[in-house]
């Protein structure tokens, strides 16, 4: 039977080490720039996302848009405003804005 001895020189050692210290930077690095990059996609989704509120002027219900995209298919069934326990307005007839 051979006996083999494997004799790593301090040089090689701290070669490896190198090595793979490198490797763990690098997988750190691209796992963070990965993150930052699901993160800027989320941000533009939610800046160019449709943003429609209902709100009241002058007695009168309106309904806008203020995201910077266009808000499809939009309906208001039914509108029920309470104030004081009095009821103001009951709309029954739905309304839909293309």
């Amino acid at each position: 039977m051979i006996d083999f001895i494997w004799t790593i020189t301090l040089g090689e050692s701290m070669t490896a080490l190198i090595l793979v210290v490198t490797a763990w930077v690098i997988y750190k690095y691209t796992n963070h720039t990965y993150e930052l990059l699901k993160g800027a996609r989320r941000q533009n989704e939610l800046q160019i996302r449709p943003l429609v509120v209902i709100g009241t002027e002058d007695d009168e219900f309106f309904v806008k848009n203020i995201g910077k995209s266009t808000a499809l298919n939009i309906s208001v069934e039914e509108l029920n405003v309470i104030v004081n326990d009095d009821l103001i307005v009951n709309s029954g007839s739905d309304r839909t804005f293309k």
